[in-house]
């Protein structure tokens, strides 16, 4: 993912497109889960801090469905710093931003990732993403909220 990254944003970034404020934040995300995943892989230890840069960036622009993506950032970075606590707070609050903003698969993988860490059953959340036709919420939340063995 890092390397596409590395061939393509330059010109997506000199484009006007990243002048679009939802494909600023979407590349601001793109770049903080290639980044945690790259630091999960133990390839980039150091790149939590361009996640955390990443969640800085989208946090800025103040719109409450950014701020969903920002937080999981976040959420990853602290899995990844070993901070359990911290961890499931942010998972707690990436859920419940993901759910106001109706971005409900981000929550629901939010939801399965907190419950994992809690030990809890995920029967019921795994069957809310069947039923918006995800068969495999754990291999989405790698993708969504990537940073979480």
């Amino acid at each position: 993912a890092q390397a596409v990254l590395a061939a393509g944003l330059p010109a997506l970034e000199r484009s006007l497109l990243p002048r679009a404020e939802w494909i600023a934040i979407a590349i601001d995300w793109m770049k903080g889960r290639a980044a945690l995943a790259h630091s999960q892989a133990g390839r980039r230890p150091g790149a939590v801090k361009d996640a955390l840069a990443a969640a800085k960036r989208i946090e800025r622009r103040r719109r409450p469905w950014g701020d969903a993506l920002a937080t999981s950032l976040r959420a990853g970075a602290a899995a990844l710093g070993g901070l359990p606590r911290e961890t499931l707070r942010l998972l707690e609050t990436a859920e419940q931003q993901a759910n106001d903003a109706e971005l409900h698969l981000h929550a629901l993988a939010a939801s399965l990732l907190r419950l994992r860490l809690l030990n809890a059953d995920p029967t019921e959340v795994q069957a809310r993403a069947a039923a918006l036709g995800v068969a495999r919420l754990d291999k989405m939340s790698r993708v969504y909220l990537p940073g979480f063995g």
